[in-house]
C-alpha cells in the first residue's frame, strides 16, 4: 500500500517562487518519459543489481519508483496537488514536504527529476539563506545565482552515503557553467567519479535547455569525467570532451586591465528604462540630455556588420522601433520632461527588487560605452560583435568590452570573427550556445599574447 504522508512545514519553509505558486507548479511540472526512466534505471543496475534505499527529492507523481530493484524508495513532492501513479509500488511511499527541510540522510541512491527554475524566480531571501547552508556544507562558496535544479543537486550528493549514487536528470549545462563550480569543486575533492550523458534531442520541449542525465558514483573514487551523447534511440556514444567535439572547453580567466569583457548594464525593466523612439517623442525626451543611445540586443545586425556606426543604428534601431534608448538618470540636472516620465511610472510596474534596493527607484550607477558590442548567444561559428562607433550603452543581453590601450581594433575584430567558439563552449539549448563572460576573457587574452600587447 502506497504511503503518502503530508508535513506541516511545506508552506513555511518551501522555496519561495517570486510569481504565484500555481504558475510555478505549473511551469515545472514537468514529467520525464517512461522510455527515459527505464533506460537510467538500466543504466545504475549496470553499477549495482539491488539498492536498499532510494531518494527521489522533487518525486512529482513517483514514477521513478517504477522499474528498480531497490528495499525501499522515498519520494519527496512539495505540490500536494500532484496525483501519485497508478500501481505505485507496495514498497514506495512519498511525503508532501519541502525537500530543503528533509532531513533524513544516508540513501544508498538519490534519482530523479528535479525541478528547472531560474535563479531570478527564487525569491531573495530564499536565496540568501540555503546558499549560505550549502556553502556551509560543501565548505564551497554556492552562489545565489545557482537555478534551482542546483540546490537540488547538493542535496543530493548530501543526502546519499559515502558509497552512494546519484542518478539525477539535469541541464548539462552543469559541467561548464560558473554558477556550479562549487558543484565540481565538491566533486573534484572528493574524487567521485562522473558520467554526464548529453541528449541530443529534445527530451523536453517546454524547457529551453539542453538535458542530461549525470550519475555521480560515490564509491568510485578515481576522480574522472565521462560524457557521453545519447542518440534519439537511446543509444550511448563515448565522447573525449564536454564540447562534443575534440577541442576543450574554453577556459574561464579574469579580466585583464587593458582589454576586457564586461556584463551589460542591468538598470531594471527594460520597458521601463530603454525606451523605442515612438516612446522617447511621446514623453519629449531628449538624446544626449535625457536619454543616451544603448543596445540591448544585437538581433537587428547580420554578421556581416562590422561596425556600429551612427547611420546603421539609425536605421536598424531608432527607425525600426527598437528599445535603443537608455533613460539618462545620472545627469546632474534631471529634466523636467524626464522627470515627468518618471514621475508617471505606476508603483505595480516598477516594484521590484533592483528598484526597492535604490535610495532612489530610478537613479542607477552610469556606465561607460564599450568599445565593442557582441552577443552572448549564438547558434553557429560564433557571437555577432561589433565596433561600437555609435557609442551605445550596452544592456542586458548584450555585453561589451572595453580596451584601456591602444589597440588595433579591425585586427581585434577580425580575430573575434573568426575565433572558434563553436568548437570550444557547451551547447545551452538545442544549437543555441551561450559564451561566458569570463570565457570571452580567455579569447582576448590569447589575443593580447598573441600580439604581444604585454610587451
Amino acid at each position: 500500500m502506497t504511503k503518502i504522508m503530508v508535513s506541516s512545514d511545506i508552506q513555511k519553509n518551501h522555496f519561495k517562487i517570486a510569481s504565484c505558486e500555481k504558475k510555478y507548479f505549473q511551469k515545472c511540472q514537468i514529467y520525464t518519459p517512461n522510455s527515459i526512466i527505464k533506460k537510467i534505471w538500466q543504466m545504475i543496475h549496470e553499477r549495482q543489481n539491488y539498492y536498499g534505499t532510494v531518494l527521489d527529492l522533487g518525486a512529482g507523481d513517483g514514477r521513478f519508483s517504477q522499474y528498480g530493484n531497490y528495499g525501499q524508495y522515498l519520494g519527496i513532492e512539495i505540490d500536494k496537488n500532484s496525483a501519485i501513479i497508478p500501481n505505485m509500488p507496495s514498497n514506495a511511499s512519498i511525503i508532501n514536504q519541502c525537500a530543503f527541510s528533509f532531513k533524513e540522510s544516508n540513501f544508498d541512491l538519490c534519482i530523479g527529476n528535479p525541478p528547472y527554475v531560474r535563479h531570478q524566480e527564487l525569491e531573495a531571501s530564499w536565496k540568501r539563506e540555503h546558499a549560505k547552508i550549502l556553502s556551509e556544507q560543501l565548505n564551497e562558496n554556492f552562489t545565489q545565482s545557482a537555478n534551482i535544479f542546483v540546490y537540488f543537486l547538493a542535496q543530493a550528493l548530501l543526502k546519499t552515503t559515502d558509497n552512494g549514487l546519484v542518478s539525477l536528470v539535469i541541464p548539462y549545462e552543469w559541467v561548464s557553467r560558473p554558477s556550479t563550480q562549487s558543484i565540481r569543486n565538491y566533486i573534484n575533492k572528493n574524487k567521485w567519479s562522473v558520467h554526464v550523458y548529453r541528449f541530443k534531442h529534445d527530451v523536453f520541449s517546454k524547457v529551453l535547455t539542453t538535458a542530461s542525465i549525470t550519475i555521480i558514483d560515490k564509491k568510485d573514487k578515481n576522480n574522472a569525467w565521462n560524457y557521453y551523447e545519447i542518440e534519439h534511440d537511446l543509444s550511448i556514444e563515448k565522447i573525449e570532451q564536454p564540447t562534443g567535439t575534440d577541442k576543450k572547453l574554453l577556459d574561464y580567466s579574469p579580466r585583464e586591465k587593458s582589454i576586457y569583457s564586461q556584463r551589460g548594464l542591468s538598470p531594471g525593466k527594460q520597458n521601463i528604462f530603454c525606451l523605442t523612439e515612438e516612446e522617447r517623442q511621446k514623453h519629449n525626451l531628449k538624446v544626449g540630455r535625457d536619454v543616451l543611445p544603448c543596445v540591448v540586443s544585437l538581433k537587428p545586425l547580420a554578421k556581416k556588420h562590422k561596425v556600429l556606426t551612427k547611420k546603421l543604428f539609425e536605421k536598424l534601431y531608432v527607425q525600426n522601433n527598437q528599445r535603443c534608448w537608455l533613460v539618462n538618470s545620472q545627469t546632474l540636472a534631471i529634466s523636467k520632461n524626464l522627470l515627468k516620465y518618471f514621475d508617471g511610472i505606476p508603483y505595480e510596474d516598477r516594484n521590484t527588487w533592483t528598484c526597492n534596493n535604490r535610495d532612489v527607484w530610478w537613479k542607477f550607477h552610469s556606465v561607460q560605452a564599450p568599445t565593442f558590442l557582441y552577443a552572448s548567444a549564438f547558434t553557429s561559428h560564433g557571437p555577432k560583435v561589433v565596433i561600437n562607433r555609435v557609442g551605445a550603452i550596452s544592456v542586458n543581453s548584450a555585453p561589451g568590452i572595453y580596451t584601456k590601450t591602444k589597440v588595433n581594433l579591425y585586427k581585434f575584430l577580425n580575430y573575434i570573427k573568426n575565433y572558434d567558439f563553436e568548437s570550444r563552449i557547451v551547447n545551452h539549448s538545442g544549437k543555441l550556445k551561450r559564451i561566458e563572460i569570463n570565457q570571452m576573457n580567455s579569447v582576448i587574452q590569447e589575443f593580447l599574447q598573441k600580439e604581444k600587447v604585454y610587451e
